[in-house]
């Protein structure tokens, strides 16, 4: 419970220079961008289906006894769904920004297109990728066809 305490905090906090578009957030920490909006995706998938196997859990009770585990499960995932319903709203604000800034950007005219620096992309996704692939791969460090470490 506690991290996703932390969690919210850093998402809300990570989510206000996303949402201004603090143009220096948004050039030189697109590594954090991504992994906040993978995050994000994965976090309110998961809470989703928790809140959809809850009601699957307690909609069951009526056919047979219930015994004092399954009580105990369905009290403490009722209780943390509560809890942190303050994530969801802030993940879904940071998922709908991050796709819409490749359409639409408040504090700039080039959404989407060849010279805009600042959204994530495919492109962005398949350098970062690409760059942790080679990154990994030690033997390609000494190729000299491959300077891309020294860029």
């Amino acid at each position: 419970m506690l991290g996703n305490t932390i969690y919210m905090y850093l998402q809300y906090y990570m989510s206000i220079f996303l949402i201004i578009e603090d143009e220096d957030y948004l050039k030189h920490l697109k590594m954090v961008r991504m992994v906040m909006l993978i995050s994000a995706i994965v976090w309110n998938t998961l809470y989703i289906v928790a809140f959809f196997w809850l009601l699957d859990f307690v909609d069951d009770w009526d056919s047979r006894d219930v015994g004092v585990d399954e009580m105990f499960v369905a009290m403490v995932l009722a209780y943390n769904l509560i809890l942190h319903i303050a994530i969801f709203p802030i993940n879904c604000v940071i998922i709908l920004k991050e796709f819409s800034m490749e359409y639409y950007q408040v504090l700039r005219l080039n959404a989407g297109k060849k010279d805009d620096d600042v959204s994530l992309g495919y492109g962005v996704f398949n350098d970062i990728l690409h760059d942790i692939w080679y990154g990994i791969d030690f033997e390609k460090w000494n190729d000299p066809k491959e300077n891309w470490v020294y860029e």
